[in-house]
């Protein structure tokens, strides 16, 4: 029966049904296939059925998975959605992980080779995708900018990745096979018609890739042995051995032999692999026999044999730098070829050429074997002073090689000379800030094409700084086998060592490639190097104990990288044995310093490091809580900066003590950063993620100020999670703080007034420096925090001073010796100073004439402001309100000022014991602007006495008055110009 709407009695309406499950659900720390089931209302077997990836009962936080109908039962026979292809890195990585704690290590390669594959799959599908910058076409055409290419988005997708799965090691050795692959077949597709080309492009992809890892995996490709075969095929090509018949084959067999010989040595000078080297140097090794024997048993009047014996140096010797002892190897194997050894001593020539192909080449490993190989022969008395004339020649040719590295230094410096000057002068009142944009102006000046030959030139350094460190593994090899030339080898050794270009040569090769000081190569110059020590002067020591500080920085950093991988228990014993080696390196010791009475010095402080890695893994195992575990590891690195602090050579401020300090910041920095995901927090963002890291830089025993400055300049994007970044962020920091090193040292010296000891130290810090900079936040402040950063014991940076050399490496100061050149200066000169905020009149002034000591009215200008209580920024723009000529006039009465103190503002005071005379002259209206004579600069305006004041002067000339303080300045200011001077506060 129907119910009456009017009578009051409401209709039953049932209540909403519950809302669907989500489609879609991402795993959060501490979710179980159970716990989701129950909690949408479906059962385990059904999210199986829906998410097929998903191995067993192992999730992951992170994991997304299809949520099934609520009680939607598993239907029989149907069959699964196809697993995407992250679902399929899910399993992958599940079944390896299963396998782990199975302890089924015999499975781990396939399921590895399976991970591999399903990271690459997940990668290419991505790449699949429509580009989704949100930008459109159109807008992407009106900005002028370009869709991401191929690389990138690869690079994108496997950021994502590791992100994802933060910073598990079997994805990360995934992600880097995808790399290395994509690297090696992006090569490929490249359309190269040279093998030595291929090859070469090869190397350089390789050289850029984001880790030594991805480098050794692409090396170890298929791709990459058949573009090395094809290249090594390449070099062989224009010689085949052959029976000669008659005297007319021997030119055209000799240019073969020469162009042959001459590509083996283009293609081992280009490579920077080695791997690739030691290749081409196997595959062509019996032809270079082959080429080696023809050069001197058929070439007999030299016309070829020359540049076919420096190409084989050349060849040789770019081995050597990368593998020593198969460089010697391979040498002694061309030296086997030699005719008998009375016919190479008593050939014409011989001895002119083995010392000319080792000045070209500039090795001489070659050219000693084959002299070591006539000494053997058995006819010393024949032989005998024709070896040991050629030894000295060879050792001499050594030495000589400063002459090159002389003439690159200096044409460096005509290149950079002239900005370092500036930032010496004029700069160096100025913030970070005002002589980042001078430097930029400056550089905007001259325009891309001096930047680029900045780079080379510095690259043509370090270049030569290698080839020095090769030349003296060279040595000590030689004197190891021939202890009757110790000294010899010793006193060119303490010659290459003692020349300041040289030093800084070496400096630069060391910060810009590490790994010029790895392996074989290093602990052969550390052998050298201890040997020196122990005749050479307090210069030498010091030189050979920076280089061996870089040593040790070079093998912490690739401690730190291992761990940054892999903190697993695997990965610490490798890292705690290796340490140990390196606390046991008895050379290393001694040329760090640490003898006499600090034996043992080194063990003592790697122990400390050794125990650190236990240590904070076991705190971080322990945390309840991200900020219980961040004031354990402040405690751990506190008692680390006291145990440092008792081992004599370790004292906080020396800089391998620094090393260590900032060695066991980064293990404790990755035990924190690998311990949040354990904990579960929400940590977020950088300011929490800056924080902890000030925190336990800070607890190591840095300065606060080190501490903000150097974590200023991470880079972590915004809401990241340390998880994800954070690792990256902490290699990132400790990278600053163990490469600034010789920053502070070369703050130490600017500080001091030691210019050029500065610029040397400056050089040396570059190579940390661009890496830092490379891998900065946004805004471009990486390398100038980089190099604000204090240490230890230097506090901070004295004094923004060398921040340009710093970011160019400069290692020299232009003088103005005449009006010529400085005349030529002035554009630079004038850009600089409007780069520092002055603005163009201001500009013109302060930068047409330097004082007779070569200091500039600028430096002058800013003391006048200190004195009246003004800073930098309050005296530049009181000086831009003044106009023109009244800019000019002051000028050029402060470059006059300048000379009354020896060109030093800092002696220049407030008042002086003449100013009476001067307030006698203004009130006698006795002073006037015009023209003196400013030296060298030649003549410009400034402050005159006029003739006519003195009573009865025969011939009334005006002559030129030198403000000796502030007070006549503003005499000059009020009496001359017509300007009240600005109060003293």
């Amino acid at each position: 029966m129907a119910i009456p709407r009017d009578i009051g009695i409401q209709t039953y309406t049932p209540p909403p049904p519950p809302p669907p499950p989500p489609e879609k659900y991402r795993v959060e720390h501490g979710d179980s296939l159970d716990g989701i089931a129950q909690k949408f209302g479906t059962t385990v077997e059904a999210l199986h059925q829906a998410n097929p990836a998903v191995s067993g009962s192992r999730i992951m936080p992170g994991d997304v998975l299809a949520i099934p109908p609520a009680n939607a039962p598993a239907v029989a026979g149907v069959q699964a959605p196809k697993p995407t292809p992250q679902q399929m890195v899910n399993r992958a990585l599940n079944n390896y992980q299963e396998a782990v704690a199975d302890k089924r290590t015999g499975d781990l390669p396939g399921l590895q080779h399976e991970l591999d594959q399903a990271v690459n799959d997940e990668v290419q599908a991505r790449l699949k995708e429509p580009v989704n910058d949100g930008l459109t076409p159109q807008q992407r055409k009106q900005l002028g900018e370009q869709p991401p290419s191929i690389a990138e988005r690869e690079k994108s997708a496997r950021t994502d990745i590791l992100a994802r799965y933060q910073g598990d090691a079997a994805v990360q050795h995934a992600v880097d096979q995808q790399e290395a692959d994509s690297l090696v077949a992006s090569n490929d597709r490249a359309g190269y018609t040279s093998p030595k080309d291929k090859l070469l492009a090869l190397d350089t992809s390789l050289k850029n890739a984001s880790s030594d890892q991805v480098r050794k995996l692409a090396e170890a490709s298929p791709g990459f042995a058949k573009t090395v075969q094809d290249a090594a095929n390449w070099a062989a090509q224009p010689y085949k051995e052959e029976q000669l018949t008659n005297s007319n084959q021997i030119e055209p067999k000799a240019k073969q032999a020469e162009e042959s010989s001459g590509r083996y040595a283009e293609l081992m000078a280009g490579l920077s692999s080695p791997a690739a080297r030691a290749a081409i140097a196997s595959q062509g090794r019996t032809q270079m026999e082959q080429i080696t024997h023809f050069a001197f048993l058929y070439d007999n009047e030299q016309r070829h044999s020359g540049n076919i014996l420096t190409s084989l140096s050349t060849a040789v010797g770019t081995l050597r730098q990368s593998d020593p002892a198969a460089a010697q190897s391979l040498a002694d194997d061309l030296a086997g070829q030699l005719p008998d050894p009375r016919i190479v001593a008593g050939g014409m020539n011989t001895q002119s050429m083995l010392t000319s192909m080792a000045q070209q080449s500039g090795d001489p490993t070659l050219a000693l074997s084959f002299v070591d190989k006539v000494s053997h022969g058995g006819y010393e008395r024949i032989t005998g002073p024709w070896v040991e004339q050629t030894k000295a020649e060879l050792f001499k040719t050594v030495e000589n090689t400063h002459y090159r590295v002389d003439n690159d230094v200096q044409s460096y410096v005509k290149l950079t000379g002239e900005l370092n000057s500036l930032i010496a002068k004029e700069g160096k009142s100025m913030s970070a800030d005002q002589l980042k944009a001078a430097i930029d102006k400056y550089k905007q000046m001259k325009g891309p094409d001096w930047e680029q030959q900045v780079a080379a030139a510095q690259q043509q350094i370090a270049d030569d700084g290698k080839l020095l460190l090769s030349q003296q593994t060279a040595l000590a090899q030689w004197a190891a086998g021939h202890p009757g030339d110790q000294k010899a080898v010793t006193d060119t050794l303490g010659k290459i060592l003692g020349s300041d270009n040289n030093a800084a040569a070496m400096r630069l090769a060391v910060s810009s490639d590490p790994t010029v000081l790895k392996g074989e190569p290093g602990q052969a110059l550390l052998n050298q190097w201890a040997q020196y020590g122990k005749v050479a002067d307090q210069a030498g020591r010091k030189l050979t104990q920076e280089l061996g500080t870089n040593y040790v920085k070079g093998r912490l950093d690739d401690l730190r990288e291992q761990l940054g991988k892999s903190n697993d228990a695997a990965t610490r014993t490798r890292v705690i044995q290796q340490l140990d080696d390196l606390g046991n390196n008895k050379s290393l010791a001694v040329v760090l310093g640490l003898d006499g009475d600090k034996v043992g010095s080194l063990k003592q402080a790697t122990d400390v490091l050794k125990s650190n890695l236990s240590d904070f893994d076991a705190l971080a195992k322990d945390a309840k809580t991200p900020d219980a575990l961040t004031q354990s590891l402040q405690s751990g690195l506190k008692d680390t900066d006291g145990k440092l602090g008792k081992i004599k050579g370790f004292d906080n401020g020396t800089p391998v003590s620094t090393l260590f300090r900032a060695f066991s910041v980064g293990a404790a920095g990755l035990s924190l950063a690998n311990a949040f995901d354990k904990v579960g927090t929400g940590k977020t963002g950088t300011e929490e993620l800056r924080n902890d890291m000030s925190a336990l830089i800070g607890a190591a025993g840095f300065s606060q100020k080190t501490a903000g400055l150097v974590t200023s300049v991470g880079w972590a994007p915004k809401e990241s999670l340390w998880g994800t970044v954070g690792q990256r962020s902490v290699d990132h920091w400790v990278n600053i703080l163990s490469g600034g090193i010789d920053l502070w040292k070369a703050g130490d010296a600017f500080g001091k007034g030691d210019n050029t000891e500065g610029a040397l130290y400056a050089t040396t810090g570059v190579g940390s420096i661009m890496w830092a900079a490379g891998n900065a936040a946004v805004g471009g402040e990486g390398m100038l925090g980089a190099a604000l950063a204090g240490g230890a014991g230097w506090g901070s940076w004295a004094g923004p001073i060398g921040i340009g050399l710093v970011a160019l490496g400069t290692v020299g100061l232009i003088a103005y010796q005449s009006k010529k050149d400085n005349d030529a200066a002035v554009p630079g000169r004038e850009a600089f100073l409007q780069g520092l905020g002055y603005n163009q009149s201001a500009s013109q002034a302060l930068g047409a004439w330097h004082s007779k000591d070569d200091q500039p009215a600028a430096n002058m200008l800013m003391r006048y402001g200190e004195l009246h209580g003004m800073n930098a920024q309050q005296t530049m723009a009181w000086f831009n309100g003044l106009g023109a000529d009244q800019q000019k006039t002051f000028a050029g009465a402060m470059v006059s000022s300048l000379d009354t103190v020896g060109g030093d503002p800092s002696k220049f005071q407030r008042t002086d014991r003449n100013d009476g005379n001067w307030d006698d002259l203004a009130n006698r209206n006795g002073l006037l602007a015009g023209n003196v004579d400013h030296g060298l600069f030649g003549s410009g305006p400034g402050v005159l006495m006029r003739g006519t004041i003195i009573a009865g002067n025969p011939m009334p000339l005006n002559t030129e008055e030198k403000p000796a303080s502030a007070h006549q300045l503003d005499v000059v200011l009020k009496n001359v110009l017509g300007i009240d001077p600005p109060p003293y506060h």
